[in-house]
């Protein structure tokens, strides 16, 4: 058993990281090799590790058709970026982050949240080594974009949130130190507002009890904004950007910025395309604009037309019906889980999440909780409160 954890925790600091190694090996940049190893352990501990469970897992499958119809709706549409942005390898990451983290989730979650502590924060620190701030206006940036960086940062702390409420030791919460620093010099507001939702997912389960703890919290959060109030790091995280010009005269305008033009052209080139829409990853090309579509739900619903709406739509409310059944006060697991899962639903109004196989750790911990319960209430009909 600890063998498979062990290779499996392995290949997920590779696969995860195989970008970051690239920039010193120049080998692999986006993992197929780690991807075909993946697979060969997989078909080998199909049987022994129960893997049936994980890999026919409902939204598994369902953001497998997902990503699969927007591939070929992409190349049936001549869409001109698909290859240059790697959708295909970093969509078999992407399952197979939710595939396996959901895996060693049941099986060994010290040695997961280990994993993926330290492969996130080595990624983070390859960004940092390999960056620089002189491209965007001081902001670090490099082989993973500045805006990336920051969000890979909050998706460092959100892991970090459920590590420290499984060991019960809020004295690790100087795991946070890099990530946030990371967050702060890529001035990346999607990253600032994941590192919020971390926070609260920390805090949650100290509402009904230890209140000494969350008071604790409380005042590591009001002391780090006393820290940066002055700095121009805040300001760059407050301000919305409005490069494009483009308004609507409404308050989306002080919310989104300058992606509310996504919102405007996306739904006009949805309604001219509305079966199938205009292919993923084809915005740029289509409107003769240089940004892709910032938006996740505006990409399956511009791209991907009623079809990618649909199946996008379908693989939320999977989760949200999950949420629904499962969530009590006796779940405190499966409450940070929904925060987290309201972390990505929000950040999925500005930016894209398909693209970033990081975000699908989430999902993997997220699955692998629903799991955990589901069969914990069919083996003994009830709910349960469980500090493993």
């Amino acid at each position: 058993m600890k063998k498979k954890i062990y290779i499996f925790s392995i290949l997920i600091f590779l696969l995860l990281c195989s970008f970051a190694n690239y920039q010193i090996t120049k080998i692999d940049g986006r993992g197929y090799f780690v991807l075909f190893i993946f697979a060969f352990f997989m078909i080998k501990y199909y049987k022994s590790a129960n893997l049936k469970l994980y890999i026919f897992n409902p939204p598994v499958l369902i953001w497998a058709g997902l990503m699969s119809y927007h591939i070929i709706n992409a190349y049936i549409k001549n869409s001109p970026y698909l290859q240059e942005q790697s959708i295909i390898s970093s969509s078999l990451q992407s399952l197979v982050f939710m595939i396996i983290v959901s895996y060693l989730y049941n099986t060994d979650r010290k040695v997961l949240f280990k994993c993926l502590i330290i492969s996130t924060i080595y990624y983070l620190l390859m960004g940092y080594i390999y960056g620089n701030t002189e491209q965007y206006d001081g902001r670090l940036s490099g082989f993973i974009y500045t805006t990336q960086l920051g969000q890979l940062a909050g998706v460092t702390c959100l892991i970090i949130s459920m590590y420290i409420f499984y060991r019960q030791k809020i004295s690790l919460s100087w795991l946070y130190l890099f990530p946030i620093f990371i967050m702060l010099l890529a001035g990346a507001r999607n990253g600032f507002m994941i590192v919020t939702f971390a926070m609260v997912c920390l805090a949650i389960p100290y509402f009904h009890k230890n209140r000494m703890t969350l008071l604790g919290i409380s005042a590591l959060v009001l002391g780090f904004f006393y820290i940066i109030q002055d700095s121009n790091v805040l300001e760059r995280l407050w301000t919305v950007n409005e490069e494009v010009g483009y308004t609507t005269g409404t308050i989306w305008d002080s919310i989104l910025g300058d992606r509310v033009y996504y919102y405007v052209i996306g739904y006009k080139n949805f309604t001219e395309n509305p079966l199938t829409g205009i292919g993923l990853l084809n915005f740029m090309e289509y409107n003769r604009y240089v940004y892709p579509i910032h938006s996740e739900v505006m990409t399956h619903m511009t791209e991907g037309g009623i079809i990618g709406l649909i199946l996008y739509l379908w693989f939320k409310m999977w989760y949200i019906k999950k949420f629904s059944r499962l969530c009590t006060k006796r779940t405190p697991e499966l409450n940070q889980c929904l925060i987290m899962f309201v972390a990505l639903a929000v950040l999925g109004l500005s930016a894209r999440i398909y693209q970033y196989s990081f975000f699908f750790l989430l999902y993997g911990i997220i699955n692998g909780e629903i799991i955990r319960l589901s069969k914990y209430k069919i083996q003994n009909n009830e709910s349960c409160n469980l500090y493993k």
